[in-house]
């Protein structure tokens, strides 16, 4: 890897913390929690079942490919460590979905436009990345998947878990126009 791409990886890392840690920060004054509000009791078992699921998805996820990989091709099909994060942001997205589906994403305080917002900017800000790895032909290489893949897997994560928050608002718009 060029040192170019090290010192963009390291500014993102460090931008995405920089902001990670304005968004704690505001949520802790508005609301005095920094996750930005209080989910009820019913809201955090439903929670502690979706991290379940997502738990239980990445280990299937990693024994599998263990299995493939070792016992099946024998040979890799990413570079080490691409499969934990891979499997790690399929977790975080079956997680993600659960909670969405059993309205545990959101707590009273919190506002889906703001996460629509938020998961419409992190997509779009992994499109020319994707898109220039994809023309240079480096996602694949030697017939194993690198870790320039990743802006494809996290713009696919991030676009799923905002296509389902935009369907569940239009849901609940329509059985709110339904009463």
């Amino acid at each position: 890897m060029s040192t170019s791409y090290l010192w963009g990886v390291a500014v993102g890392v460090i931008v995405g913390v920089i902001i990670v840690a304005l968004i704690f920060t505001y949520n802790k004054k508005k609301t005095g929690t920094v996750v930005g509000g209080d989910f009820d009791e019913r809201q955090q078992l439903l929670r502690g079942k979706a991290f379940q699921a997502g738990f239980f998805t990445m280990l299937i996820l990693s024994f599998l490919y263990w299995v493939l990989v070792r016992l099946v091709l024998q040979r890799p099909l990413m570079e080490d460590g691409l499969s934990a994060l891979i499997c790690v942001l399929v977790g975080v997205g079956v997680f993600g979905f659960d909670c969405i589906l059993h309205d545990a994403f959101f707590t009273v305080q919190n506002k889906p436009k703001n996460y629509i917002i938020l998961f419409t900017a992190t997509t779009i800000s992994q499109i020319p990345a994707a898109i220039n790895n994809l023309r240079d032909g480096t996602v694949i290489q030697n017939g194993v998947l690198t870790f320039l893949a990743v802006p494809i897997v996290c713009g696919v994560l991030f676009l799923s878990i905002l296509t389902a928050i935009i369907c569940k608002v239009l849901a609940m718009r329509k059985e709110d126009a339904e009463e």
